[in-house]
């Protein structure tokens, strides 16, 4: 919000322009020539919005999609073979008592996130289910439109920053309700709210 926030300023009477979230600065002076201090902030603005911004999601999708992936891919692998054996061991009355399979042989070693991935994975994934590891990308990218975009908007709390997050807000219900993502079923209930 705060770098966003660096891109409005509000115009004064006399022609000069001040930064909106802190009206020290000047954005631009009587005669519309912008102020230096100002050009520097947009320029640190800009390459914060890049590191910060892009930045971490960006890094996220490394991590995710690229360093640990085939640990995250195995682990959702075994969460959702637990998933489907659980499905076969409870008996519903669609299912032939005789054409349940039983399955036989040793079972697979379990696989324990702290043995596959570090500390910083296991921090990053932990509120999620395996089948939706990446799902704090999605989380971290929903933030930023959701906080960052609309503290450039002139009006504050006006109808367009309303607007702007009923739609985000909109937009991103389809993802909570079609991936339930959480371990615990009351905050997939509580995020579909």
């Amino acid at each position: 919000t705060a770098l966003f926030s660096m891109f409005y300023c509000v115009p004064l009477e006399d022609g000069s322009s001040w930064l909106r979230v802190d009206l020290a600065l000047m954005c631009r002076d009587t005669t519309g020539a912008a102020d230096p201090v100002y050009v520097t902030m947009i320029l640190y603005t800009l390459i914060m919005l890049v590191v910060h911004t892009i930045g971490t999601p960006a890094m996220y999708a490394y991590l995710l999609f690229w360093k640990h992936n085939e640990a995250l891919e195995a682990l959702k692998e075994q969460e959702l073979n637990d998933y489907w054996q659980d499905k076969l061991q409870q008996p519903t009355k669609y299912v032939d008592q005789k054409a349940v399979i039983i399955l036989s042989g040793e079972k697979e070693k379990r696989i324990e996130p702290k043995d596959v991935l570090p500390g910083y994975m296991i921090k990053l994934t932990s509120g999620y289910e395996y089948r939706t590891y990446w799902f704090e990308l999605f989380e971290c990218l929903r933030k930023v439109l959701l906080v960052g975009v609309p503290s450039t908007f002139p009006e504050r709390g006006g109808t367009a920053q309303l607007f702007w997050g009923l739609l985000v807000c909109f937009g991103t219900f389809g993802a909570y309700m079609m991936y339930a993502p959480f371990v615990a079923d009351s905050d997939d209930f509580l995020s579909q709210l």
